[in-house]
């Protein structure tokens, strides 16, 4: 009965001890010509960041600074919305937010464009969005 208990109080401080807090970071490009070589950064990004274990959706803006207040989250996955001004907004389902990490989404914001198999692949590796 003794290892039991032990083993249950050694599993129950490890798990606790992984648990923490990270932040998410969202960086926006944009072109205006379907073209990857032409993307600019946007200066800034209003997201919502929702999930179930949040009292309400936390909306906050994202600045291209080095450094940055952000809020921070407990690990686990969430839904990151980004307010387009130009558009519909973009909605990523289950951003992993690791412990003690800053957790980045890379977004490409551009218009309705006919893209071939290699130029999807492209924006596949790179953006958040474009991910299956």
């Amino acid at each position: 009965m003794k290892i039991l208990i032990l083993f249950f109080l050694l599993f129950f401080t490890s798990t606790t001890q992984q648990r923490g807090v990270g932040t998410i970071r969202v960086n926006v490009f944009k072109n205006e010509d379907c073209n990857l070589n032409s993307n600019y950064q946007l200066d800034s990004a209003e997201i919502i960041v929702n999930n179930s274990r949040l009292d309400k959706p936390k909306r906050y803006t994202c600045y291209n600074l080095p450094t940055q207040d952000r809020p921070y989250f407990e690990s686990g996955k969430y839904d990151v919305t980004y307010i387009n001004p130009d558009g519909d907004n973009i909605v990523i389902r289950d951003v992993e937010v690791s412990a003690e990490k800053i957790t980045f989404v890379d977004l490409l914001v551009e218009p309705n464009c006919d893209h071939n198999f290699k130029e999807k692949r492209r924006r596949r590796k790179k953006y958040t969005n474009y991910k299956r």
